[in-house]
């Protein structure tokens, strides 16, 4: 079935059938009336802009705020050096692959993945802050 807007090549074998899936007014639709108020504002594009903003701001930004502080005024330099080189090493590559993971698991899924790793950073601070231990493998995150 296509669309309104995809052009259709003229079939020789005379008109279509009129089973309920060859239909091709679409103004027997769904009116907006009878979407609830809530459904219209969650799936609107700019909830979702402002949803993905929040979770822009408060992830990255937050965790290169702490890093450019000095890995959270805890760590040594060579310590904090070494993360932050393999955490842009990780950036370098996953940015590569990115997109092909992207369209295999969809764009809800990667941001699900990708924002478990900022409790990790998170517990790795207080571990470095709490027990002294300066772990370059949980500060990558």
């Amino acid at each position: 079935m296509t669309d309104t807007k995809t052009a259709v090549p003229p079939s020789e074998e005379g008109p279509p059938p009129t089973s309920p899936t060859h239909i091709t007014d679409q103004s027997q639709g769904v009116s907006m009336d009878a979407v609830p108020l809530w459904k219209r504002v969650w799936r609107h594009s700019l909830t979702q802009m402002m949803l993905l903003s929040v979770q822009a701001f408060c992830g990255p930004a937050m965790s290169d705020a702490i890093t450019g502080l000095g890995g959270g005024g805890l760590a040594t330099p060579q310590v904090s050096n070494i993360s932050t080189a393999i955490r842009y090493a990780t950036l370098a590559a996953v940015c590569f692959l990115g997109g092909p993971i992207v369209n295999k698991i969809g764009v809800k899924w990667a941001l699900v993945i990708g924002s478990m790793s900022f409790p990790i950073q998170g517990s790795a601070y207080y571990c470095n802050s709490k027990f002294g231990n300066q772990w370059v493998s949980a500060r990558i995150f």
